[in-house]
């Protein structure tokens, strides 16, 4: 158990990595395709958007920019800043742990508000990509929204995904560090508290042969039967 104990730091340095993943990978896709015809167009969350398009008639066009959707990159930006702090204190609350392999509430708080962050960031897109993605261009008709055409991407996932490895090293690190010590140590005592009333010697108030009553319980001899003790 000693050697599980020294790798809790890895719970934060693991979701962290997952945090990071959102930055290389699409958080929004569409990908059509009818007969010969396909459109494929990627969106990551700091601005980038790339689109393809394969037609018989009109032959391959693609392009790779920055959207020029004011709206949804302030969006992506409030996103990105909370992914990006919340795996800054990932990284932290690991390496500082790994130094200090003690119980730490710190740590147990650092990683419960990294965690949060990670949750809060792709649900800060997930909701405001809607407005400014549909709303403000018309894109879609009436009671449709950008995820019932689009698809999240796995760079929207990864941050819950990280969150939750992380809030895992909460009860892992209280259990190794604390939980256990504490009822190990207790069972200890109790032992040893055991131990020492069983070696604790009996004193003797009457003779177990005449019954003659003791006047002093340190005595080695009956004063009536002379039997010893």
């Amino acid at each position: 158990m000693a050697e599980v104990k020294n790798y809790i730091w890895l719970f934060p340095v693991i979701g962290g990595i997952f945090g990071i993943i959102t930055f290389f990978v699409p958080v929004m896709s569409l990908d059509l395709s009818s007969g010969s015809t396909s459109i494929d167009w990627n969106y990551w969350i700091w601005g980038l958007t790339t689109y393809s398009m394969s037609d018989p008639y009109y032959g391959s066009y693609s392009e790779t920019e920055f959207t020029n959707n004011s709206a949804l990159l302030t969006v992506s930006i409030i996103s990105i800043i909370m992914i990006a702090v919340g795996v800054i204190i990932q990284f932290i609350t690991g390496a500082t742990n790994k130094r200090n392999i003690n119980y730490s509430t710190p740590f147990m708080t650092m990683n419960g508000i990294s965690a949060i962050l990670l949750f809060i960031g792709p649900i800060v897109f997930l909701v405001g990509a809607d407005w400014p993605t549909t709303r403000s261009t018309g894109s879609f008709p009436p009671g449709y929204d950008v995820w019932d055409a689009f698809d999240e991407g796995f760079g929207i996932i990864s941050p819950f995904i990280g969150g939750v490895i992380s809030i895992l090293g909460i009860p892992a690190h209280y259990y190794f560090f604390k939980y256990r010590i504490e009822t190990l140590t207790e069972r200890k005592q109790v032992f040893k508290d055991k131990v020492t009333a069983i070696k604790k010697p009996i004193s003797i108030n009457f003779c177990p042969k005449c019954g003659q009553k003791m006047e002093f319980k340190d005595s080695k001899f009956c004063p009536n039967c002379r039997f010893k003790f």
